[in-house]
C-alpha cells in the first residue's frame, strides 16, 4: 500500500528532484482553519480566498509543510513543495495511492440520495469488510482526492461518492478512483447550470456506468427513461420501491433481492426516499457478498446524516430540518413525506432557493411552487429565485412572504410558527437555513 508518511514520499511521487525533506506527515488538509500539527497543507485557490494567503497561519499551527504554486515567492517558516498546480498534485497523489491499494471500489452518483446511499452501503458492508468512505458529501475534484489521502491504505472496500457540476468532471473523478461497481440514483435537475437539457445531465451521469472499469451497475428504475442508460451494455440491476419487476425492491417491510430471496427488515426511518436509498445499498451489498440476513441485521443500525429530513423539536416547535441541500427531486421527496400537524396546527414551509439550476431555475421553481400549493398552508421563501413559488401562492390567495435577509426571515418565522404546526425547513446549503435553528437571543 502507498501511504505518504514523510514529505520525501510526496516529492518522490510528484517526481520533484533535488528536494529531500524528512519531515513526517500526520494528515492532509485544504482548509487552513482545520490544520493540525503535522498536516501537509495544499494551498488551493478558491472562490473567496486563496490558500497561499494563509500559509503563515498553517505554519503557526504546526503544519509539516505546504504544497504551493511553483511561482509562489513567499518565505513562510515551513517547507514548501512547489508544483505547477497544487490541485493537480492533490489529485495525482490520490491516484497513485489508489493504484497501490488492494481495495475494491464502489462509486455512487446521481442527482439525489448519493450521500445517504453511500453511508447505508458502508454500514451494510462493514458487517464483513473493512470499509473506507468519503466523509459527508466530499464528492468533488477536491473532496474526493482529499478523502483518499486520509484513508489508512489497508481498506478492503472503498465506497466513494462522486458528484459533478459540469461536463467531464465525473470522468475526472473516475480516472482517480476507477470503480468495479457503480450505483446510479435518480437523475434530475441538480447542478444543471452548465447543461442544456435533462438528457445532457443523464449523459454525464451515465458516464459512471460506461466507465471501462465498471463490471456491474445498480440503477434506479426511473433512469431507464434515458436511452444512454437503457441501452448500456454493462450488466445492470434495477431497483425501486414497491416494484416487484425490479431486481431489488422493498414492499412494506420485506426486502426482495433478484426476485428469489426476501427478508424482513426493520428500518429506523419511515421516509420513502430513504427507503429508496436503502434498496440501492442493500442490492449493492448483496452483489458484494453480504447475505440477506446480515443486511437485515445491519439495517437496524442505519443512520441519516444530520440536516437531512431530520425531525427537530426545539424552541417548543416541531420542525423538519432538511436544509443540507435542495433540488427539484429532493424538494418533492420532502413534501411527500412530511408528517401531519397536530390537531389545529398548520403545515408551514420555510423554503430556500434551489441552486445551481442555471437556465432551468425559473421553470423548476415554478413547478415546485405548484407542488408546494398542495402541501403548505403558508410559505416563507428565501431568495429572489423563489419568486415563482410566491407567485403561485399569491394566485391562490394563500399567505406567503419573500425574504433576502436571513435575520428578517428568522424573526418572521418565530413570530409565525406555533407548537402545533409542522414546519419544513428546506433549501440549498448556500442558503444556510440551518442557522434558523441556532440558539437565539430571547
Amino acid at each position: 500500500m502507498k501511504n505518504y508518511r514523510h514529505l520525501d514520499d510526496v516529492t518522490a511521487a510528484l517526481q520533484i528532484e533535488g528536494l529531500q525533506i524528512k519531515q513526517g506527515i500526520t494528515g492532509f488538509e485544504i482548509d487552513s482553519r482545520a490544520v493540525r500539527a503535522g498536516d501537509l497543507f495544499f494551498a488551493l485557490p478558491g472562490q473567496r480566498a486563496d490558500g497561499h494567503d494563509f500559509l503563515n497561519d498553517v505554519a503557526r499551527k504546526g503544519a509539516c509543510g505546504a504544497v504551493v504554486r511553483e511561482d509562489y515567492r513567499g518565505k513562510e517558516p515551513l517547507p514548501l513543495i512547489r508544483v505547477p498546480s497544487p490541485l493537480a498534485a492533490l489529485q495525482n497523489l490520490a491516484r497513485q495511492k489508489i493504484q497501490a491499494m488492494q481495495a475494491r471500489i464502489v462509486a455512487v452518483t446521481g442527482s439525489v440520495g448519493k450521500t445517504t446511499t453511500k453511508d447505508f452501503l458502508s454500514e451494510l458492508l462493514s458487517s464483513r469488510y473493512y470499509i473506507g468512505k468519503t466523509l459527508l458529501n466530499a464528492n468533488t475534484d477536491i473532496g474526493l482526492p482529499l478523502s483518499i489521502l486520509k484513508f489508512n491504505g489497508d481498506e478492503e472496500f472503498l465506497v466513494l461518492e462522486m458528484g459533478m457540476a459540469g461536463k467531464g468532471q465525473l470522468n475526472q473523478l473516475l480516472s482517480i478512483a476507477p470503480p468495479e461497481l457503480a450505483i446510479l440514483t435518480k437523475i434530475g435537475f441538480a447542478h444543471s447550470a452548465f447543461f442544456n437539457s435533462l438528457d445532457e445531465i443523464a449523459q454525464e451521469k451515465a458516464s459512471l456506468i460506461q466507465f471501462p472499469s465498471v463490471k456491474e451497475a445498480i440503477i434506479h428504475r426511473d433512469n431507464y427513461q434515458f436511452e444512454v442508460v437503457s441501452k448500456s451494455d454493462k450488466k445492470k440491476y434495477k431497483y425501486a420501491l414497491d416494484d416487484a419487476q425490479c431486481d431489488a425492491t422493498l414492499i412494506g417491510s420485506d426486502l426482495f433481492i433478484l426476485g428469489e430471496e426476501r427478508v424482513h427488515v426493520d428500518l429506523p426511518f419511515d421516509a420513502s426516499h430513504f427507503k429508496d436509498n436503502f434498496v440501492a445499498a442493500a442490492l449493492a451489498a448483496y452483489r458484494l457478498g453480504v447475505s440477506l440476513d446480515e443486511i437485515a441485521e445491519r439495517a437496524q443500525n442505519l443512520r441519516i446524516t444530520s440536516m437531512r429530513f431530520e425531525l427537530t423539536e426545539k424552541f417548543n416547535l416541531r420542525m423538519i430540518n432538511d436544509s443540507y441541500n435542495a433540488n427539484p427531486l429532493s424538494m418533492r421527496a420532502a413534501f411527500e413525506n412530511l408528517p401531519s400537524p397536530q390537531k389545529g396546527g398548520r403545515t408551514l414551509g420555510v423554503l430556500g432557493f434551489m441552486s445551481p439550476l442555471g437556465k432551468f431555475s425559473a421553470e423548476q421553481h415554478l413547478e415546485i411552487g405548484k407542488q408546494a400549493l398542495k402541501v403548505f398552508d403558508e410559505v416563507l421563501c428565501f431568495g429572489d429565485e423563489c419568486l415563482p413559488i410566491i407567485e403561485q401562492f399569491e394566485s391562490q390567495n394563500k399567505p406567503c412572504s419573500l425574504f433576502n435577509d436571513l435575520e428578517e426571515l428568522r424573526q418572521a418565522f418565530f413570530e409565525l410558527a406555533k407548537p402545533e404546526d409542522t414546519v419544513l425547513i428546506k433549501g440549498s446549503n448556500c442558503n444556510q437555513l440551518w442557522r434558523l435553528l441556532e440558539d437565539r437571543q430571547e
